[in-house]
């Protein structure tokens, strides 16, 4: 997936659906967000056979673009393949029709909605895992006959998010940080959406202890019987909660306290005869450490 960053602060109109071999377009998602970035599958492309229009209350066009076409997806073994549209536009004043083009012949119109409002009582201070929070949310009702929906997100560094919890409209929004990635500079988000529209409201940042790196020793297992002079192989994953992706060259194979590899997969010389200790850890941090013994055994005599 190639991610294509919207203009934080921004409101922009997200559309997708899908048009099947009649022309008929129908809607399979629709959101207004601020801060999350948009997808961009791959091998999406622009198409001018398609326009996206955005129009005021007397049908005057405000804006127009071209949406993108996914390749052709197969929705029954015995139907045709349907396309996949997907586009966006920013959110003008004064919005409040959606209309879709193919070769300037209208397929598909939807009002837009009025954008619902939306406040929170954020926790103070550093959360703590194992914790369960309650969040207070002052909302708007929604419009009869338009979805609503809340999403609760985390947010982390410079570009990293989460989806925490996906809620039907309520006055309370519980969580548990037990699972989520931490740092210095965290917020959390709670997105309010009412068919096209919605309101974003952001915390301010909070620390939150990160989550430690899941490592792991592939080889040597544990049974591997290991002869004496034979070259060795080790092999470890390592993946961050967080994102980090640094990680794997911050890897440290040490045998017998001396380091013999900084890498997820390095080949030594056969060790002597005997017990040897085998411990894999990464450079800058005291845990995690997997700590192993490796017993050689005398080469079988020719």
């Amino acid at each position: 997936m190639i991610k294509e960053k919207l203009r934080t602060g921004s409101e922009w109109l997200i559309v997708e659906g899908l048009i099947d071999p009649g022309e008929k377009f129908s809607l399979l998602s629709s959101r207004s967000q601020q801060l999350v970035s948009a997808h961009k599958p791959k091998g999406a492309k622009k198409t001018s056979e398609y326009s996206l229009l955005l129009l005021d209350e007397e049908g005057e066009t405000l804006m127009r673009d071209h949406p993108m076409i996914h390749t052709p997806v197969v929705c029954h073994e015995f139907e045709p393949a349907h396309k996949v549209l997907m586009g966006r536009l920013p959110l003008l004043p004064g919005a409040a029709i959606v209309v879709i083009l193919r070769q300037e012949r209208e397929i598909y119109r939807c009002l837009i909605g009025k954008s619902p409002e939306l406040k929170v009582k954020w926790p103070k201070g550093r959360l703590q895992r194992g914790k369960s929070y309650r969040l207070s949310l002052n909302l708007s009702k929604p419009e009869k006959g338009n979805d609503a929906l809340l999403t609760l997100a985390i947010h982390w560094g410079a570009q990293h998010y989460r989806v925490v919890a996906v809620s039907e409209v309520s006055e309370k929004l519980s969580f548990d940080p037990k699972n989520l990635p931490g740092g210095k500079n965290c917020r959390l988000s709670v997105t309010y959406r009412v068919g096209f529209r919605s309101k974003t409201v952001v915390s301010p940042s909070f620390t939150l202890a990160p989550l430690k790196p899941h490592l792991r020793m592939l080889k040597p297992r544990e049974e591997t019987k290991l002869v004496a002079g034979a070259p060795i192989s080790l092999v470890a994953e390592v993946d961050d909660p967080q994102g980090d992706r640094s990680l794997p060259a911050a890897l440290r194979w040490r045998v017998d306290g001396k380091c013999v590899g900084k890498s997820p997969q390095v080949l030594i010389a056969g060790l002597p005869e005997g017990e040897h200790r085998l411990q894999l850890s990464i450079d800058g941090m005291k845990q995690p450490v997997i700590k192993r013994t490796l017993t050689v055994h005398q080469a079988p005599k020719i």
